[in-house]
C-alpha cells in the first residue's frame, strides 16, 4: 500500500500538470482573443475600403453621364453648324 507521502507526491504532480494545462488554456484564450480582434480590425478596414470604392465608382458614373450629355450637345451643335455651312456658306464659296 502506498504511503501518505507517496500519495501527496502524486497529488502534487497532478496539481502541477493541471496548473500547466490551465496556463496553456489561458495562453490559447489570449491568442484566440488577439486573433479575433485582428480579424475584426481587418474586416472593418476591408469594409471601409469597399465603401470608398463604391463612392468612387458612383462619382465616376456621374462624370461619365455628364460627359455623355456634353458630347451629345456638341454633336447636335456640330450637326447644326454642318447644316448651316452646307446651306448658307458653301454656296457663297462655290460662286
Amino acid at each position: 500500500m502506498a504511503s501518505n507521502d507517496d500519495i501527496m507526491r502524486v497529488l502534487g504532480q497532478l496539481e502541477a500538470k493541471l496548473d500547466a494545462v490551465a496556463d496553456r488554456l489561458d495562453k490559447s484564450d489570449e491568442v484566440f482573443a488577439a486573433e479575433q480582434k485582428s480579424a475584426h480590425i481587418s474586416r472593418s478596414r476591408i469594409h471601409v475600403r469597399i465603401d470608398e470604392q463604391a463612392k468612387r465608382i458612383t462619382e465616376m458614373e456621374k462624370t461619365t453621364v455628364a460627359a455623355g450629355a456634353t458630347v451629345a450637345q456638341q454633336r447636335d451643335i456640330i450637326k447644326d453648324l454642318t447644316k448651316t455651312v452646307a446651306t448658307e456658306i458653301k454656296p457663297t464659296i462655290d460662286e
